[in-house]
């Protein structure tokens, strides 16, 4: 068997090959223990010559239109979606019944915001990257080979957490019928990508552009709270690295208030910020700070 597994934050999926050797005789089909539950789902069964198949409480019966002889592939698809990233979880394989001998490898590969260490492996021997099978090594982090059927490898789970680092160069003009604020967010993002995004803003200013079409799925904004709103961007895909966010936003016109309060941009998540934040204004207007 040539298992191939991926654990991502919200999802396991497994991908297996089965090679049988009939050493004598045909097979009109064959019997498997497969590892479906409650919230792990069979997604494919493949291969030639199948006539018909039926799952029923984790047993596996394959049919085929006529005998197999010599050998023949059986290729399987499973896939569990998690709540969320667990702290632990067990990754079992399929198992052929009736079989007098069964070995197999299973590569292991997982998402990079995760780390992942192996708490139990029985009935398997751990392998170095360049002995893992070419059929199953693609992308893969860990391989394994076993030479009888093995009990599921158990994992623990913890994500890791990206480092941000953010500079906001921003300046807000002041209008007579409204004001504008307009700036970039410079983010380099480590150890792990980011799917969402948070600015801190004053509630009085809303958003009329965020961000490049390319790289923002859509985007939510807060009920107030001590006068303040956060914008929650949703990326399109996951962020690691360089990341630029431009942003517009207006509010009503300040022209003819007495005193005006603006304070620049929060980056949410950020563990180091710093930019720079401007005010413009046009020239009839006499425009100077009482405080900074």
């Amino acid at each position: 068997q040539y298992a191939k597994a991926y654990l991502g934050e919200r999802i396991l999926s497994l991908d297996a090959t089965i090679q049988y050797e009939l050493a004598r005789g045909e097979a009109p089909g064959f019997k498997l223990t497969v590892p479906v539950d409650e919230n792990t789902r069979l997604l494919y069964v493949r291969g030639e010559n199948i006539r018909r198949w039926d799952l029923e409480e984790g047993t596996l019966t394959v049919e085929l239109h006529s005998p197999a002889k010599k050998t023949y592939s059986l290729k399987l698809g499973f896939e569990r979606v998690l709540a969320e990233t667990p702290e632990s979880i067990s990754v079992p394989v399929p198992r052929a019944d009736g079989v007098l001998r069964e070995s197999g490898w299973l590569a292991l590969g997982h998402d990079p915001a995760l780390k992942v260490n192996i708490s139990s492996s029985t009935g398997y021997s751990q392998l170095d990257l360049e002995e893992i099978p070419k059929l199953i090594n693609e992308s893969s982090r860990i391989g394994f080979q076993y030479l009888a059927p093995p009990e599921p490898l158990g994992l623990s789970v913890k994500k890791i957490q990206p480092v941000i680092h953010s500079e906001a160069t921003s300046v807000v003009t002041i209008g007579r019928e409204r004001d504008s604020w307009v700036g970039l967010v410079k983010y380099r993002i480590k150890k792990a990508g980011v799917f969402i995004v948070g600015l801190i803003v004053p509630e009085r200013w809303s958003v009329e552009e965020i961000g490049n079409p390319k790289d923002v799925e859509d985007f939510q904004v807060s009920d107030p709270e001590n006068g303040l709103r956060t914008i929650t961007v949703n990326l399109r895909s996951r962020q690691l690295g360089e990341f630029q966010l431009p942003f517009k936003l207006t509010a009503e016109g300040s022209v003819g208030a007495e005193n005006i309060t603006l304070r620049p941009l929060m980056i949410e998540g950020t563990q180091q910020d710093q930019g720079l934040f401007g005010v413009a204004a046009p020239r009839s207007i006499d425009l100077k700070t009482s405080s900074v």
